[in-house]
């Protein structure tokens, strides 16, 4: 049996760093993956996500916002054949970079279906059947997530989850999308974008993007309805589902809506699926999610972590997966960092308009009895925004009303998944409106929102009119 210093289960966003952290710390490692490199971030999320996005964000642009400034051209219309196929080579390039990076640093990759037989033991079967057996001293569970269904959904070819989705070679026109959170947005927008589907959204909560602010949702929501015309059915039930040959029936608070496509976008649930967690005396909770230790993601096994989707309470989101795959693996080569630092997580969200957010949100600072006052700068009076006719949005800061210093921030608009990065660092390191006010910003760019936003709420702004006494 071959033994391990650190044996990593799963190479995605979580995975695959770890296994080229512990190999950096000197340590011999294997990573086992049972389908692609990348995980589900790489090849059925964030990546081939985005791609498609750019590209129907272009020609949505094209058709509707180049005569604005000044373009003529010929009727432009897309080859969504071709654009799959281009999603499939930024993909399939991403794939290599990182079958290069483990191979650089020595990573073992062991293709197969992981199977704890132990507690140091661990099974790798094959898709022809054949089976090896390895040990490792360390060991972390990286496995990811996968769509979660809903029972009295009929199996059909028209009803499809977001892997499916985007392997599509061609976009129906007429489609639903059930569930108004993240995934069933940004999908939404991609599609919208494309100017030949329409598309429905059904949420059953009272409004789409729940964990954002009010001020936030309001602005992606008339983006969504006004600008790319998807109808938003939200407070709604889903009381039937039927699929036809060539289409699916939704029955919703007693009114019936048919598409070519039902899109489920109903959440995501840990992948457990044979890793037989019981062998290796591994807890889990009644969602099938492995509860760690948030600092280091160690689980109640000395000697084994989990980082990602698979975690109680995950975020779900490929960067944190990255952060926490990282630090487990530093733990399990006992590398112990000198605090207990957890970095904040930005969170960006690729709807219409974009969406950044990171630290606390004015909702939950209220809820958790936090006290917090806000400041926003609207896109509106940036003269970059004004160059690019990019007027509709604007940064917010979340700050205490005592210290001046950062605990939050929003960011809605054009390049709102870049600027947040900004406002992160502000978050992380504690700055103080007055800090931010003293920096400066290149001029023009979107970026001196964060500034002059901090200005305002210190009564030194001078790129807005003076308020008048009493209004707000």
């Amino acid at each position: 049996m071959d033994e391990f210093d650190i044996v990593v289960i799963g190479a995605g966003p979580a995975g695959y760093p770890a296994a080229v952290r512990a190999a950096q710390l000197g340590k011999r490692v294997a990573i086992i993956e049972t389908a692609e490199l990348g995980g589900v971030c790489l090849n059925e999320g964030c990546i081939p996500t985005k791609t498609l996005l750019a590209t129907y964000r272009r020609f949505h642009e094209a058709v509707s916002r180049f005569a604005d400034f000044g373009i003529e051209c010929d009727p432009v219309s897309p080859s969504f054949g071709t654009v799959v196929d281009r999603k499939d080579a930024v993909v399939s390039r991403l794939r290599g970079g990182i079958r290069m990076i483990l191979h650089s640093h020595g990573v073992e990759l062991i293709s197969g279906t992981a199977t704890f037989t132990g507690s140091h033991e661990i099974r790798v079967t094959s898709t022809n059947g054949s089976s090896r057996d390895i040990r490792g001293k360390g060991i972390l569970i990286a496995t990811g997530s996968e769509p979660t269904s809903l029972p009295f959904l009929p199996s059909s070819p028209r009803i499809l989850t977001s892997r499916e989705f985007l392997n599509l070679r061609e976009l129906p026109e007429r489609m639903i999308v059930l569930g108004g959170g993240v995934i069933g947005c940004e999908l939404a927008c991609l599609a919208a974008q494309s100017e030949q589907t329409e598309v429905t959204i059904i949420e059953a909560q009272p409004d789409i993007l729940g964990t954002l602010d009010e001020d936030v949702r309001r602005l992606v929501k008339r983006g969504m309805q006004h600008d790319l015309r998807i109808e938003l059915l939200t407070g709604k039930t889903v009381t039937a589902v039927a699929a036809g040959a060539d289409s699916v029936s939704i029955t919703v608070d007693g009114n019936e809506l048919e598409a070519e496509i039902l899109l489920v976008a109903v959440g995501r649930k840990p992948r457990t699926a044979g890793l037989r967690l019981e062998n290796a005396g591994i807890w889990v909770n009644e969602c099938g999610a492995i509860p760690v230790n948030e600092v280091f993601g160690l689980t109640n096994v000395p000697h084994i972590c989990a980082a990602g989707d698979i975690v109680a309470g995950s975020r779900q989101l490929a960067h944190d997966a990255t952060w926490h795959g990282v630090r487990a693996a530093e733990f399990l080569c006992g590398k112990f960092p000198d605090d207990c630092f957890d970095s904040p997580v930005p969170a960006a969200i690729f709807t219409t308009p974009e969406v950044g957010v990171v630290g606390y949100t004015e909702t939950q600072a209220a809820k958790e009895g936090i006290e917090c006052d806000t400041v926003l700068f609207p896109f509106a009076a940036s003269g970059k925004a004004l160059a690019e006719q990019e007027t509709e949005g604007f940064a917010k800061w979340i700050f205490d009303p005592v210290s001046k210093r950062v605990i939050g921030a929003a960011v809605v608009g054009a390049h709102a998944t870049e600027l947040i990065s900004e406002a992160t660092l502000a978050v992380a390191q504690g700055l103080s409106l007055e800090g931010i006010s003293e920096v400066q910003y290149a001029h023009p760019t979107l970026s001196e929102c964060w500034a002059e936003a901090a200005h305002i709420a210190l009564g030194s702004c001078v790129n807005l009119p003076k308020r008048r006494e009493g209004k707000r």
